[in-house]
């Protein structure tokens, strides 16, 4: 009946402290499957709502009136195409089920909070969208270029950035291609710097632009947000982590 020695050993205090931090991981990991479930239900009744026919797949019309049904606005027809695009990612083509509606209402909700009115995004745009078409030609998304970027952008390069963001395939980058315009932009200055400009690995930070930038070279689109936390980051925060990048685009590391 007597007491044991590692109840009362110098080892007590450790075991005490490693149960309490396997209870706070125990516990994250509780709070994050009931957000998880939470936001299953939530997707799944925005779904149910929006497929008036039943069929388990969401036609084109029916993903705006999902958009419309939780966010209050209803994209355009290019927005929508756009929209589309990123997410349709299995057949049948046109359609979208349970998993690609999250992610089209993802990449929503990030153009939402990216281009909302004042935002450092939407000032750029407007101010080089400087016929108010509401997309820019190529001479103007390569002045937007070079004023991103804090030097002067040429014509090729912002020819090539055009070609690889044009999703919508009409000749110009639409507002909503903003930000994957961006990404191209900064992925082919990056893969331009000499290799021993390069960070070593150990420098390099992991940030919401790399997601970015990885999902441009993987797939070719930025999957689920065309968000400036991705490209803008990268221009911004790098910049500021790195001399090298900070001295080669003095301009990046504005605002």
């Amino acid at each position: 009946g007597g007491f044991s020695a590692r109840g009362l050993g110098a080892g007590a205090p450790a075991d005490m402290a490693i149960g309490a931090v396997r209870g706070a991981r125990k516990a994250r990991e509780r709070a994050r499957q009931r957000e998880a479930a939470e936001e299953r239900q939530k997707l799944e009744a925005i779904f149910k709502k929006a497929d008036k026919d039943g069929t388990g797949l969401l036609e084109r019309k029916e993903v705006a009136s999902a958009i419309n049904s939780e966010f209050g606005r209803t994209p355009n027809e290019k927005e929508l195409d756009f929209i589309m695009k990123v997410s349709d990612t299995r057949p049948p083509e046109g359609h979208l089920g349970m998993a690609e509606l999250a992610a089209a209402i993802n990449a929503w909700r990030c153009y939402e909070e990216e281009f909302s009115e004042g935002s450092d995004l939407a000032m750029l745009f407007d101010e080089f969208d400087v016929d108010k078409s509401g997309a820019l030609n190529q001479e103007e998304l390569r002045r937007l270029l070079s004023r991103y970027s804090g030097s002067e952008v040429g014509v090729e390069e912002a020819a090539g950035v055009l070609k690889q963001a044009d999703m919508l395939g009409d000749g110009q980058i639409d507002k909503i291609e903003l930000n994957l315009a961006l990404a191209h932009w900064f992925q082919g200055y990056v893969q331009g710097l000499p290799e021993e400009e390069d960070p070593a690995p150990e420098e390099r930070t992991t940030s919401a632009a790399c997601l970015v930038l990885e999902a441009v070279q993987k797939t070719g689109v930025c999957d689920g947000c065309m968000s400036s936390r991705g490209a803008l980051a990268a221009a911004r925060c790098l910049p500021r982590r790195d001399p090298l990048l900070a001295a080669a685009r003095p301009g990046l590391a504005a605002g």
